[in-house]
């Protein structure tokens, strides 16, 4: 069978995208804002999906027009990219792609060059993103409530339960979400440790977002795996435990990584692979950390081991293991409870003596010692309201992290409009910066018309008295890439739509 394609440009290629732009935005915008509404999705097999999150929202898109599919794919894209960073901004990354690539087809049209205006809105960015710095303020504990009750779109329940679960496993501990056995949605709190590393190779999550196992073993090295020799004895080593293993090692390359990828594709078998943190000297000490509180022997380097001499009797054990897009979260410290005493000892009299600025790391590495783990267990009347629940405290969880990370700012739109002012008065505007007020205002325009009768004053009103507010990191990460979402489109002016014959 041949294949063809048949090929579109000029205005034809430019009236595509600007509907998929505004048809993608239209879909996730019901959700924006403190007076967001429900989407429903329906199901090939099962039934409605209805939610206020804007990111399954955006995951569902696909429209029937190729050349619309393609401007609602980017913005599909762009939308995924922030929530994954930021935990949130799936919706107002959406909203502000669309908008910029509106304005931007309509200058264009005027007879103003593309790439006059990619290299403007290029330009432009850091300074917004430089602005957003400068009206972010440090977030504590004290903020967590009001962050998480506008990422949860209101719910007071959900924001109530998010804050006591951060309140007791603190900033670098760790909050999931499962589903409940009952009706009610209930806390629960355990030991827990949380590493800022995903599988290492893609092959290894076998397509799934989410790999969860309970009873994982654990094994620990310092060293890299990567002959087929080391793979084979490390599957076999699994074999013998009988149980998942979780192994945390400085690399997975080569042939190795093969030969663990086509076992996970075509037999499945319970092997997950992540890098330790850190790097250099602190990798090391991480590794060893790891080792302690998981109760397993650290198969090192510079103790004369090999990857071979690895057997059940050094691995460690957890209650479960979960590894994300982004994070590996350990339920359980199973190790030496004097062993783990005396580390934590060890990094409290670094970070006390600590005259070298390494008192960050050594606070993150004692959490794996101290700090706590909240599972949320999400009840509901049925499996739709479940999870529609479970995904608005995903949603809460990530932008509650985000924002003990990297600080808040206004939220309710206020920020976007407060850096729309100072973008206007520039008096050196270029056309990019005037696309970008443009589409910083129509996030605002959209919030006030979610909310069907509010006015803006008294809606910038209502945010200051209840101190509305957002995760910098969501605003700065949606500017980010809705400005490369919105490049990509309207920089397009041809499309190949291939055909088979």
């Amino acid at each position: 069978m041949v294949e063809t394609c048949k090929i579109v440009s000029g205005a034809k290629v430019h009236e595509g995208l600007l509907k998929g732009s505004k048809e993608a935005a239209k879909a996730v915008s019901t959700t924006f804002g403190p007076y967001g509404r429900n989407v429903a999705i329906t199901m090939k097999y099962n039934v409605p999906k209805v939610t206020k999150d804007g990111a399954s929202v955006a995951g569902f898109i696909r429209l029937e027009d190729p050349i619309e599919n393609i401007a609602a794919q980017l913005i599909k894209q762009a939308a995924e990219n922030t929530a994954k960073v930021a935990g949130d901004g799936t919706t107002s990354t959406a909203i502000l792609t669309a908008k910029l690539v509106e304005e931007a087809f309509k200058e264009i049209d005027k007879g103003v060059q593309p790439m006059q205006l990619k290299r403007e809105l290029e330009q432009l960015m850091p300074t917004a993103i430089a602005e957003i710095k400068k009206l972010s303020k440090e977030a504590t504990q004290k903020d967590v409530y009001n962050i998480a009750y506008v990422a949860c779109n209101g719910d007071s329940h959900i924001a109530e339960l998010v804050t006591e679960a951060f309140k007791i496993v603190g900033k670098e501990g760790i909050v999931s979400v499962a589903d409940s056995r009952s009706y009610e949605t209930t806390l629960d709190a355990v030991d827990g440790i949380r590493i800022e590393r995903t599988h290492i190779v893609s092959a290894l999550s076998n397509g799934n977002n989410l790999t969860k196992h309970n009873d994982c073993q654990i094994a620990v090295t310092d060293l890299d795996i990567t002959t087929a020799k080391e793979a084979l004895h490390l599957i076999s080593l699994q074999e013998e435990l009988k149980k998942p293993l979780l192994i945390i090692c400085n690399d997975l390359t080569g042939v190795a990584a093969e030969v663990f990828g086509h076992n996970k594709t075509n037999y499945n078998i319970p092997i997950e692979i992540i890098r330790a943190p850190f790097i250099a000297e602190a990798r090391k000490e991480a590794c060893k950390d790891l080792a302690i509180v998981s109760g397993a022997t650290l198969i090192s380097k510079s103790s004369g081991w090999a990857i071979e001499d690895m057997d059940v009797m050094h691995c460690g054990s957890s209650n479960s293991v979960e590894i994300t897009q982004s994070e590996t979260n350990i339920l359980g410290r199973n190790g030496d409870p004097e062993d783990i005493k005396n580390r934590v000892k060890f990094y409290e009299e670094k970070i006390k003596e600590d005259k070298q600025g390494l008192s960050v790391n050594y606070k993150k590495r004692l959490a794996f010692f101290t700090s706590g783990a909240a599972a949320i267990y999400v009840g509901g009347a049925n499996e739709t309201e479940v999870e529609e629940k479970k995904d608005r405290f995903d949603d809460t969880i990530r932008a509650v992290r985000s924002s003990l990370e990297d600080g808040y700012v206004t939220g309710g739109g206020l920020t976007y409009t407060k850096l729309a002012q100072i973008i206007q008065s520039n008096p050196k505007k270029s056309i990019g910066d005037e696309l970008f007020i443009g589409g910083l205002l129509s996030l605002v325009d959209t919030i006030l018309e979610n909310s069907g009768v509010i006015t803006a004053n008294t809606h910038h009103k209502s945010v200051n008295e209840n101190n509305i507010i957002d995760p910098t990191l969501v605003i700065s990460t949606t500017i980010k890439n809705a400005i490369g979402a919105a490049i990509m489109i309207f920089t397009t002016d041809c499309v190949l739509i291939r055909k088979e014959d």
